[in-house]
Formats: C-alpha cells, sequence, structure tokens
C-alpha cells in the first residue's frame, strides 16, 4: 500500500496521462508502471538514456525527445 504521498502523486500521473501530457521518466521506471500500469504503453513519454544523471539535455533524452519537451514547455 502506498503513502498517502505516493497515492497522490500516482494520481497527479494518471490526470497527466487522461490530458496527453508529455511526461518524461527520470527515475524508477518499474515501480511507476508497477503502480500507474497505463503508464508502461502510453505513446507521449520519453525515458532517460541515464537515470544516474537525469539531465535533460539532447544528450540524455535523444534529439528529438529534447524538442518534443522544449516544444511543450513554450
Amino acid at each position: 500500500m502506498p503513502l498517502p504521498s505516493q497515492a497522490f502523486g500516482f494520481e497527479v500521473l494518471r490526470n497527466a496521462l487522461a490530458r496527453g501530457t508529455l511526461v518524461v521518466a527520470t527515475r524508477a521506471w518499474a515501480q511507476w508502471v508497477w503502480n500507474v500500469p497505463e503508464l508502461y504503453a502510453y505513446p507521449n513519454v520519453t525515458r532517460l538514456n541515464s537515470t544516474r544523471w537525469v539531465g535533460l539535455s539532447p544528450g540524455n533524452m535523444g534529439p528529438d525527445a529534447f524538442d518534443r519537451l522544449a516544444t511543450a514547455l513554450r
């Protein structure tokens, strides 16, 4: 059973998925997918190349994913 703060975070993610929001998975992919299974097949998610360094850069995300993020933030 998740802690209340974790349950809140999972609900925030579910709401973001329902809105079609771009999701950037930085760490703990397996735990997020375990608790929010619909994330696994979600088409608008990108994962980092390195989870040890979670910098959002073209090198760590790939240039296409970085451009999608930059566009979403504009």
